[in-house]
């Protein structure tokens, strides 16, 4: 059966760059963490809550490729291919709740009037995500086109977004560089925004 050796290479290959993925937004959620807790930057811990939904959205692409994969039966005669199209939807659902709870967190850190001092570890974990992110985002997006998988491709684009993200972290950092008291909680609410 040429089709189902194709659809379980399909899988293996939507499964490998997906835990790729996933293995470096652990290792990106730790070091933002322990940055963004280190030097009480609200910006750079939006940044690791980033990082870990999409870890949260990496699970949902696995999920969904080995349920897509599955050969079709007699409650399914066309396959299982339109789970990869809910695991999508629920990417998109769970960027709109991570958004809106960093969007939340940094209205009430600017109302408190809290400030954050430029660190040195902020620019280091920015650009460490700004450059991991991109190239995984590529990576993630060439599987995506070659598969045709919705699914991937959303993932993919959620990489882009963490990559984005780490910019407006960069910039926060450049504004309280420059005197901006409420850099790091202004690119904490663009963070939430562009997610």
């Amino acid at each position: 059966m040429p089709t189902d050796n194709k659809h379980e290479a399909a899988a293996r290959q939507i499964r490998s760059v997906t835990y790729l993925g996933a293995v470096i937004n652990i290792v990106l959620t730790i070091i933002k963490l322990i940055i963004g807790l280190a030097v009480s930057s609200l910006a750079m811990v939006a940044d690791a809550i980033h990082s870990l939904s999409d870890l949260a959205t990496d699970v949902a692409v696995i999920v969904g490729s080995y349920w897509g994969a599955k050969k079709p039966d007699l409650s399914h005669p066309y396959g299982h291919g339109r789970i990869e199209t809910f695991c999508a939807i629920f990417v998109a659902l769970v960027l709109i709740a991570v958004g809106g709870f960093m969007m939340y967190e940094a209205t009430l850190s600017i109302a408190r009037n809290e400030t954050t001092a430029a660190h040195w570890g902020i620019l280091a974990g920015a650009l460490l995500s700004i450059v991991a992110k991109e190239w995984l985002y590529r990576v993630t997006r060439k599987v995506a086109r070659s598969l045709h998988s919705p699914a991937v491709y959303a993932n993919a684009w959620h990489h882009r977004s963490d990559a984005f993200s780490s910019v407006a972290v960069l910039i926060g950092y450049v504004a309280m560089v420059v005197g901006f008291d409420h850099g790091d909680q202004v690119a904490a609410i663009v963070v939430g925004v562009m997610i």
